[in-house]
């Protein structure tokens, strides 16, 4: 085992270790735990693992992408916004198609306070989807109010409404923007 392996291997152990694991082994369970991550845990070790994930393991393109963008959503919500940028480029640069990477940009722009781009990155997901994803027309809604533009947002969001009308928060959007 060359040195970089080997400080890999060590790093795995640590990560697993502090995570309270009781044996360690890195395998596609483990791109399944950074996809769980990405739901709910921003700790450093969840990081560690997704980063664990995409050096050690022999992943396809379209699980690489994901893994990518998974540890791409935990590191925003740790306020890496750049970090997390890169993350969402290499998992586009990995799958053009992922919907959820170009979404998650878009929002990460919008924290960063750079709405333009992030209308841009929304524009790129609603082509994706071919106009059919609600998330995508409700957070452009946001950006779109973000600049002020309400008449925009209105109709983002009631086309989020419309594809998706069980969903409170894009009718509380629709709902606020119809009163302003």
């Amino acid at each position: 085992m060359d040195g970089r392996k080997l400080r890999v291997a060590v790093l795995a152990l640590g990560v697993a270790l502090s995570m309270g694991a009781s044996k360690v082994t890195i395998g596609p369970s483990d791109a399944i735990l950074c996809y769980e991550y990405a739901h709910y845990d921003d700790s450093l070790d969840s990081v560690r693992l997704c980063t664990l994930v995409i050096k050690l393991q022999m992943l396809g393109r379209i699980d690489l992408a994901a893994t990518y963008a998974n540890r791409g959503v935990i590191q925003a919500r740790r306020g890496r916004f750049e970090r997390a940028l890169n993350d969402y480029d290499q998992a586009i640069r990995l799958n053009p198609l992922l919907l959820n990477a170009w979404i998650n940009r878009g929002n990460v722009l919008v924290r960063m306070k750079r709405v333009e781009e992030a209308i841009t990155e929304y524009d790129k997901a609603v082509e994706l989807s071919e106009g059919r994803s609600a998330l995508t027309f409700y957070n452009r809604g946001i950006a779109h109010d973000k600049q002020d533009n309400k008449a925009r947002a209105r109709r983002d969001y009631l086309r989020a409404v419309e594809l998706d009308p069980q969903t409170r928060r894009y009718r509380e959007a629709l709902e606020r923007t119809e009163f302003e």
